[in-house]
């Protein structure tokens, strides 16, 4: 009746050698590495139902296949160590309340307990049963699925804590409601990790860092802190298990194949493949152990694969390595390494991802380790610079008096195809510098714009005095953005911090009377203690809000602006010491080391993101290829249909808008903005959460405006000091 302990007998008999017999394949390709070990039924067992692990310990599941399933009665847990070595067996009771229950899933946690759930075979398929042991095999509770959560929820995975996640994998694809990701401590405690919006979630797969990635076909999606962020994206490529392995390292089963991918590269490399060895099995159940070895299930045989390099030899070591600087890498840049990586046999690529140096002790930690980097002459090689970096503190203008980049103009004047003719002029203009060099060359942007209703003002853009004047005529209009005193002044650093902050030289200034004028502006807008002040639309028919923010990334998002404003919009910007306000926010650019060894490499390696065809692919921004942004303007009512409704949400404001192709006049009048755009809007999360403390001191009465704009300035001037 106990089959597992046959597999104890024959383990004693004959030693574990015969459990995995590992076959020397590094001279093969390495798409053909596979090592097959002896299948159970060939050791007496009928079968392995599941195989589970953590970083010591590996436990199969075995089962007694009986045509009578009133005869089930136990099931026995057979636990070996790393090495496969045995280390005790654990017999579990299957009855519960007189139905006779089967296994479905089960996760082994990293002191010896685990977690299994459990089905009736009374006609009900869904897992019935959740249930945790601690590491004696002691029972610690059990929760009923099918009430706590309703049908067809599956345990999916386990983090490094030893939490178990839960959530309906065979959602159905119509349903648009959020799907729940469950999270149960081993107290029992239950939170909800994230709702989302997609179907199909397999698995998850936690890191050392306590990032939970999660398996959705063929899309990997990271989830810290309860944000779900996409990472890669394989397109029709669908697996069916995820692993976390080494540091970077990721392994995801693909029916018959097993791929390893590289989280910081992107490089997704194929190390198993059964179709010729075993065309009609597929593997599942991976394990991965502290010294590097990975095990997996193909069918009934246990496998140990090779991880060895292989396929490259002398080849992969000649390779240069060209190092490519990232915070948070986004899927299209790992993916670009991943393709380059399997195609070019004499340099590689090696992202490294200074967004894991961050951490809720050191929020200061990748530019600090960048900045080590730069100084112990190991400066990246090329510099891609995300909306995220930008937030977060890695701003290019603070490197570029410092001489760490190459001027890209001496690269776009030797360039047969590829010119400063290519791109659109008043963006260069924004970025490059005093001097006139291109320190920086943008990918894609889009316009952080400020609106008002046609001739609502008599102004296309105004300075802050101008400003104080308009808002001092609408004594109705007790809010101006929406928004109370310190949210106030957050959005007008967010799009002008470049007023005060000088960030090539590391320098500020906010002891000037413009900034104080605007502190004490910003005082004065003081929202009820929860009030509901309604959307924007209707505060704006009601008059008590006469500007709207957001911005523009296609000709349609104007209608945006229109369905706010019930008419006709004028972009006037935010308010500055010189006007102009509204402003070039960029999403993605890239930069090459002055010090790098492979400059001519690196500009061959990015010039492919500026050209005319990659630029037409990318429909989320304004390109910067000329041609290719003149093509969007034209075209872009292509990309909402006629009559669709989107909803948008800002803040709290919840509107509709129902597009129409874009009319003439709108394509103009985006066109027009865009070409006007003249500045580049940066800012940086840490220094305005730091401003934003310093002004609660003026807002709460404890300092005079004048007192919070020295301490403002003393204190920025410290924070740019230490990130030079």
């Amino acid at each position: 009746m106990y089959i597992a302990m046959l597999l104890s007998m024959t383990i004693i008999a004959t030693g574990c050698n015969n459990l995995i017999e590992l076959i020397d394949n590094s001279t093969r390709p390495r798409s053909e590495i596979v090592a097959v070990g002896y299948s159970m039924e060939q050791m007496g067992i009928n079968n392995i139902y599941k195989m589970a692990g953590n970083n010591d310990i590996i436990m199969l599941i075995q089962f007694d296949v009986d045509d009578d399933v009133t005869n089930r009665e136990k099931r026995c847990f057979e636990i070996f160590d790393h090495n496969l070595e045995f280390v005790k067996n654990i017999d579990y009771e299957l009855y519960l309340e007189g139905n006779k229950l089967g296994f479905l899933q089960v996760y082994l946690t990293s002191d010896g307990g685990f977690w299994l759930t459990e089905r009736s075979y009374d006609g009900h398929g869904d897992p019935e049963y959740l249930r945790y042991f601690d590491g004696n095999g002691a029972e610690v509770f059990t929760i009923n699925m099918l009430e706590s959560f309703g049908d067809n929820f599956r345990l999916i995975g386990i983090d490094n804590e030893g939490n178990a996640y839960l959530t309906n994998p065979y959602k159905s694809r119509a349903q648009t409601e959020p799907t729940i990701l469950y999270v149960i401590n081993k107290e029992a405690e239950m939170s909800v990790a994230v709702d989302y919006e997609f179907s199909f979630v397999l698995r998850v797969a936690s890191l050392v860092d306590g990032t939970v990635l999660i398996l959705n076909d063929a899309k990997i999606y990271r989830l810290y802190n309860g944000e779900l962020e996409l990472l890669f994206d394989f397109g029709e490529t669908s697996f069916n298990e995820i692993l976390a392995g080494s540091e970077n390292t990721i392994y995801l089963t693909e029916n018959q194949r097993i791929h390893m991918l590289d989280l910081v590269t992107g490089e997704k490399i194929v190390i198993a493949d059964c179709t010729d060895e075993a065309p009609s099995y597929n593997y599942s159940d991976l394990v991965y152990t502290p010294d590097g070895e990975l095990y997996a299930l193909l069918q009934s045989r246990v496998v140990k694969l090779s991880l060895n390099e292989g396929n490259g030899g002398d080849d992969e070591a000649n390779r240069t390595v060209i190092t490519v600087a990232t915070y948070a890498t986004e899927p299209a840049f790992a993916q670009w390494a991943s393709d380059y990586n399997q195609s070019n046999g004499e340099y590689k690529l090696e992202i490294v991802d200074y967004s894991k140096y961050d951490n809720a002790n050191n929020i200061y930690g990748a530019i600090f380790r960048l900045n080590l980097d730069i100084i112990t002459g190991n400066t990246p090689d090329i510099f891609i610079w995300g909306q995220t970096a930008n937030m977060t503190g890695f701003n290019p203008s603070v490197y570029m008096s410092k001489g760490v980049f190459a001027d890209i103009y001496e690269y776009l004047d030797g360039d047969a195809d590829l010119a400063r003719e290519s791109f659109l002029p008043n963006l260069l203009e924004a970025v490059e510098t005093s001097e006139g060099a291109l320190y920086e060359l943008p990918i894609e942007f889009i316009a952080r714009v400020l609106a008002c209703g046609r001739d609502e003002i008599g102004l296309d853009s105004w300075t802050l005095e101008e400003f104080f004047q308009e808002h001092e005529k609408r004594s109705d209009a007790d809010i101006a953005f929406g928004a109370g005193a310190e949210s106030l002044l957050y959005m007008f650093l967010v799009n002008n911090s470049d007023e005060y902050i000088d960030w090539a030289a590391g320098s500020c200034n906010f002891e000037t009377e413009g900034f104080v004028e605007l502190l004490k502006f910003c005082k004065t807008q003081v929202l009820e203690e929860n009030a509901d002040y309604g959307l924007s639309v209707d505060l704006i028919a009601d008059g008590r809000q006469y500007l709207y923010r957001n911005t523009i990334a296609k000709v349609s998002d104007i209608q945006k602006f229109k369905a706010n404003f019930l008419g006709e919009v004028t972009f006037i910007g935010y308010p500055t010491s010189y006007g102009r306000g509204n402003s070039f926010l960029i999403q993605r650019s890239t930069s090459i080391s002055e010090y790098s060894e492979h400059k001519d490499v690196c500009w061959e390696l990015l010039r492919g993101f500026y050209e005319e065809s990659y630029q037409k692919s990318q429909t989320s921004y304004f390109p910067s290829n000329l041609s290719a942004l003149e093509d969007k303007l034209e075209n872009s009512a292509d990309y909402y249909e006629s009559g669709s409704g989107v909803r948008y949400s800002t803040g709290n404001d919840y509107f509709e808008v129902i597009y129409t192709d874009a009319t003439l006049e709108e394509t103009i009048q985006v066109r027009d903005l865009v070409y006007s755009l003249d500045r580049v809007s940066r800012h940086n999360n840490y220094l305005l959460e730091i401003i934003m403390d310093i002004a609660a001191l003026y807002f709460c009465d404890e300092r005079s405006a004048e007192e919070t704009a020295r301490l403002i300035s003393n204190r920025v001037s410290i924070f740019l000091s230490e990130q030079s």
